[in-house]
């Protein structure tokens, strides 16, 4: 379980709190699968986080593109690219057919779609608008 800290902050105050709910919906993800294992009840709420989770991913997507358009993003376009591929994944996974089982084998990639793109690509778009003088975090 991973935790939000100000080492993930990309310095936009709106797109960090986003981050901080994404985070902490990943990890009740977490959670809940592992909980599941030993209730098969669990399966239930597995569905329901897994769901909350997908509508605050994309959410997050829309809001973040939505903002390195007002800034003239220059990488917006790979960056969209890579929102899309994560939220169609995300659909077929957690919404279409929320199957447990399946969100466990897949968990390293959920993961992924949240912890790797806020290190990766969107610690990018942070070092851009610390260069623009916009935000002073990086």
């Amino acid at each position: 379980m991973t935790e939000w800290t100000e080492a993930l902050s990309i310095g936009h105050q709106g797109i960090d709190a986003q981050h901080r709910d994404l985070i902490a919906c990943v990890n009740a993800l977490n959670e809940a699968v592992a909980a599941a294992s030993d209730d098969p009840s669990g399966t239930e709420r597995v569905a329901a986080i897994a769901a909350a989770f997908y509508s605050s991913y994309r959410a997050h997507a829309t809001y973040e593109e939505l903002i390195m358009h007002q800034f003239f993003y220059a990488k917006i376009e790979r960056h969209a690219e890579h929102h899309a591929m994560h939220t169609d994944a995300l659909a077929t996974l957690l919404v279409v057919d929320p199957m447990v089982e399946a969100i466990r084998v897949n968990l390293p990639f959920i993961n992924s779609a949240v912890f790797d793109h806020i290190e990766r690509d969107d610690r990018d778009f942070g070092c851009y608008l610390k260069e623009l003088g916009l935000f002073g975090k990086v």
